[in-house]
This record gives structure tokens, sequence and C-alpha cells, in this order.
């Protein structure tokens, strides 16, 4: 599901990124929401949320931020580190709140 705004995030990103990161986590969890939208584009057995909060994680641990791997476990899905790192960046092109 697509978060319309930082109150809406999961607690536990609430309480470990600072608002700035929650704003690139949230449109970066909604770019990879829709980017999985299609069952084959997940590993098997992971919901279209568990892929996309995990997509969130990889590319910000792609781009140097490591205290995200707190929030979310490693795992591996198809989307590759470069892909991650895509959704992080085009996240952080957006129009902050």
């Amino acid at each position: 599901m697509p978060y319309d705004r930082n109150a809406d995030l999961p607690r536990s990103i609430r309480d470990s990124l600072p608002k700035d990161a929650q704003t690139i986590d949230r449109k970066a969890f909604d770019n990879a929401w829709e980017q999985y939208r299609q069952r084959d584009m997940r590993r098997a057995g992971s919901s279209r949320e568990e892929t996309s909060r995990r997509a969130v994680a990889a590319g910000f641990r792609a781009r140097g931020v490591s205290h995200v791997s707190r929030v979310q476990p490693e795992s591996k899905t198809n989307a590759t580190a470069e892909t991650c790192a895509r959704s992080v960046r085009a996240a952080e092109t957006q129009k902050v709140e």
C-alpha cells in the first residue's frame, strides 16, 4: 500500500530515520510498489509490500546508508541493487513535502 504522508510509514521507520530520509523512504517505497505490482517480478511467496520494503532498504544500502538495514532484514529478491538505487534516486528527485 502506498503511503500518502510520512506519518503513515511503519513506526520502525519513523523512529529510526530523520524526516528527510522518511520522505525519501516513502517515495521510494511508492515507486517500488508500482514497479513490483506484477507477481512474476517478485520472489516466489513474497508479498508486494515485503518486496517493496526490501527494495527500498537495498536502495538505501546501495547509497551507503547502512542503518536502514536495521529496519528491514536483508533478503534476496528479483530486485538488483541498481534497480533499488534507481528507486531511491527517483524518490530523491521528486519534490519533498
